[in-house]
């Protein structure tokens, strides 16, 4: 090995060195910049050449920067991620169907079918009498109205989420 063998293998070390101290200060530099990954310097063992039978080193080579990172982590990150979004989606759209059970109003179903019974009951005990007749329609026509409301609700929503 000549003294501009020795010379090129002290260049690329310096070159290697160099790089370091490049990608030291920078994150260094960065450690308080959100989102800023710490990166590191790829260096390999360059090819050896022959010379007189012998096998003489010719230092290292530059393979890159590369960011410092966790795989599995990226992907449970990412898997976090979709859970999230997907439970914040999945809350909204109850959040709108729970609105068309919403029974504190008095205008939920349970008190239509309530009314319905009521005037049915009220029927049973004077068959004839109009009036009775009349609310036991007036009754069913709310209760189909509330229903109808409701499905139209529904529908609504589950047309909501399929554009989505």
């Amino acid at each position: 090995m000549g003294l501009l063998d020795s010379i090129s293998v002290a260049r690329k070390g310096l070159g290697a060195a160099s790089a370091g101290i490049d990608v030291t200060s920078q994150n260094v530099a960065n450690v308080g910049t959100v989102g800023y990954s710490r990166r590191k310097l790829l260096q390999s063992t360059a090819d050896p050449m022959q010379r007189r039978g012998l096998w003489v080193g010719t230092g290292n080579r530059l393979d890159g920067v590369a960011r410092a990172s966790d795989r599995l982590l990226g992907a449970r990150l990412v898997a976090t991620a979709g859970d999230a979004a997907r439970a914040t989606e999945l809350h909204s759209t109850l959040v709108a169907a729970e609105g068309y059970l919403d029974e504190s109003g008095g205008t939920g179903l349970s008190d239509s079918v309530s009314a319905l019974w009521d005037s049915l009951s009220s029927l049973t005990s004077n068959p004839s009498d109009r009036a009775s007749r009349q609310a036991v329609v007036s009754s069913a026509k709310a209760l189909a109205s509330g229903v109808t409301r409701m499905a139209a609700g529904f529908e609504s929503t589950i047309a909501g989420i399929d554009e989505g």
